[in-house]
C-alpha cells in the first residue's frame, strides 16, 4: 500500500480533515477535530499519520484574495510549526482561497440541510483542498511527462 495525503482544513473551532486513498488520486473526508489548542491538534495529525501511513500533510493556507497573509494566515503559520514539532512527514502550507466557500456551495446545491452543512462543511472544505492539491501534483507530474517525451 502506498502512503497516503492528509489534508486539513483549519479553524478555531473545528478542523476538517481529509485523507487521500493509497494512489493519491481521491479525497475522503475523516471526522472533523474539535480545536482545543495547536499542540492538541499536533498530536492529533500525528496519530492520524501513523494510522493511515501518512506521506505528507497538506494544510490549507487561507491567503487573502489580494494575495497577502492576513492574522488567520499566520495563524495557519504557527500551527504548522508545532505540527512540525511533532510530525515527521513533511507538511505543506497549499492556499486554501475559497475552499469553505466551494464547500458551502456543494452541499447547498445538494440540499443539505443548515443544520448539517454546520457538521460537515468542514470536512467537505479538507477534502475539496485535498483533491485541488492531488489534481495540481497530477498535472505537474503529466506536464513534465510531456515535456520530456
Amino acid at each position: 500500500m502506498s502512503a497516503r495525503i492528509l489534508g486539513i482544513d483549519y479553524g478555531s473551532k473545528r478542523v476538517g480533515i481529509a485523507v487521500s486513498d493509497a494512489l493519491g488520486i481521491t479525497a475522503q473526508p475523516l471526522p472533523s477535530h474539535a480545536y482545543v489548542s495547536d499542540a492538541h491538534l499536533a498530536r492529533h495529525v500525528a496519530s492520524l499519520c501513523t494510522q493511515w501511513d501518512i506521506a505528507t500533510i497538506v494544510l490549507g493556507h487561507p491567503i487573502r484574495m489580494d494575495g497577502t497573509r492576513g492574522e488567520k494566515a499566520l495563524e495557519v503559520e504557527r500551527c504548522a510549526e508545532q505540527m512540525r514539532t511533532i510530525v515527521v512527514v513533511p507538511i505543506v502550507l497549499w492556499d486554501e482561497r475559497l475552499t469553505t466557500v466551494a464547500a458551502q456551495r456543494t452541499l447547498i446545491a445538494a440540499h443539505v440541510r443548515r443544520e448539517q452543512r454546520k457538521r460537515v462543511v468542514d470536512q467537505m472544505a479538507a477534502v475539496l483542498l485535498l483533491q485541488q492539491f492531488m489534481d495540481a501534483q497530477s498535472n505537474q507530474a503529466g506536464i513534465s511527462v510531456r515535456q520530456s517525451q
